[in-house]
C-alpha cells in the first residue's frame, strides 16, 4: 500500500525524523528507506516568510503525518508531496498530482484555514472522508474510561481566580485534531486495504450504509468534565514560569454539539480498530478548517 501526504514545503530533515522516532518507540518496525519517497514543487520563497506562510512552522506536523502512518501501518509505503507554499491552488495542484497519476492509494492532508466556522476543501467534498479528532479519558492502567467530542473551553487561574469563568473561553474542536487523526486513520485504511487484499477507494459509502451503527464503529457521546494543565508559559521550558489552565471538556456553547448517533462534532464515530479493519473500512482522511487568508497546519 502507499499513502500519500500533502503538505506545504517540506522538512529536510523529515525522514531521519521519522525513522529516528520509530527506532525509539517501535524498533520492531524501523522506516525503512525504501518505505519513504518524496516530491516537492518548486519553492515560491515569495510566500515563504513568518508573514506569509511560514515554510518552517510547518515542518513539524510534516513529520507527524509520516510518523503516524508509519505507526499504523509499518509496512506501508509513504509518499510525501509538498506544494509550492500554503496557499489553496498550490496545495491543491500538489493533491491533484498524486490523483491525476495514481502515485497512492489512499490520501491524507490534514492541513486548514481558521477562523471562520464552516468546512473548507476538501473535508467539505462528497469525494472525501473528514477526519477529526476526539477527547478521550484516560485512566491510571491505561485504559480508556470515556471518550467524547473535542470543543475545549479554556480557563486560566491567576491569584486564584479561574479567567473567564467555567466552561471558559472556546479555544478549539475537532477539526483542530485533523493534524493527527488524518494520518492515524489513513495508516489503519492501508491495513484494511492489506488485510483484503483490494483497494476499496472511496470508502463513504461503505462508512454510511454498512459500518454505521455496528461494532465497526462506536458512537460518541456528550461527556461533561475539565481537566486541569501545567504548562510552560514560553512553550518550551520551565524559564518563563508554568501557567495553570483548565480545559473544560465537550464546551457546550457552540452551534454544533456532540450526540448520539451522527453528529457535526464526531460524525459517525470513532473506528474500533481490528473490526474496521476487517470489514474493510478504508478510505483517504482528510479535514480542514477555515481561515482568513492562506492555510495553516491544524493543531
Amino acid at each position: 500500500m502507499t499513502v500519500a501526504i500533502i503538505d506545504a514545503f517540506a522538512s529536510p530533515t523529515i525522514y531521519r525524523d521519522a525513522k529516528t522516532y520509530a527506532d525509539r518507540n517501535d524498533p520492531a518496525h524501523p522506516l525503512k528507506g525504501r518505505q519513504f519517497s518524496q516530491f516537492v514543487f518548486p519553492i515560491n520563497h515569495a510566500l515563504e516568510g513568518p508573514n506569509e506562510c511560514d515554510a518552517a512552522g510547518w515542518y513539524g506536523e510534516e513529520t507527524l503525518d509520516v510518523e503516524a502512518v508509519h505507526v499504523m501501518a509499518p509496512g506501508a509505503h509513504i509518499l510525501y508531496v509538498g506544494g509550492s507554499d500554503c496557499q489553496e491552488v498550490s496545495l491543491d495542484k500538489a493533491l491533484n498530482e498524486v490523483v491525476s497519476k495514481s502515485l497512492a492509494q489512499i490520501v491524507s492532508n490534514s492541513y486548514g484555514d481558521l477562523g471562520v466556522p464552516s468546512p473548507d476543501f476538501s473535508a467539505s467534498s462528497p469525494w472525501v472522508t473528514a477526519v477529526g479528532g476526539t477527547t478521550p479519558g484516560i485512566g491510571a492502567d491505561g485504559r480508556k474510561t470515556f471518550e467524547t467530542g473535542w470543543e475545549a473551553g479554556k480557563s486560566v487561574l491567576a491569584d486564584g481566580v479561574w479567567t473567564p469563568a467555567g466552561p471558559g473561553a472556546y479555544v478549539y474542536g475537532s477539526g483542530g485534531g485533523t493534524s493527527l487523526a488524518s494520518p492515524l486513520f489513513a495508516g489503519m485504511m492501508a491495513l484494511a486495504d492489506d488485510v483484503s487484499g483490494v483497494h476499496h477507494g472511496f470508502i463513504n459509502p461503505t462508512l454510511y450504509q454498512r459500518l454505521a451503527g455496528s461494532q465497526a464503529i462506536t458512537d460518541i457521546k456528550h461527556t461533561k468534565g475539565a481537566v486541569i494543565r501545567v504548562d510552560y508559559l514560553n512553550g518550551v521550558d520551565a524559564a518563563d514560569g508554568l501557567v495553570t489552565s483548565a480545559r473544560t471538556l465537550d464546551f457546550g456553547g457552540l452551534a454544533i454539539k456532540t450526540a448520539r448517533g451522527y453528529d457535526d462534532v464526531t460524525g459517525l464515530g470513532v473506528p474500533n480498530g481490528m473490526h474496521s479493519s476487517s470489514s474493510g473500512s478504508h478510505g483517504a482522511a482528510s479535514g480542514r478548517q477555515k481561515r482568513a487568508c492562506g492555510s495553516t497546519r491544524n493543531e
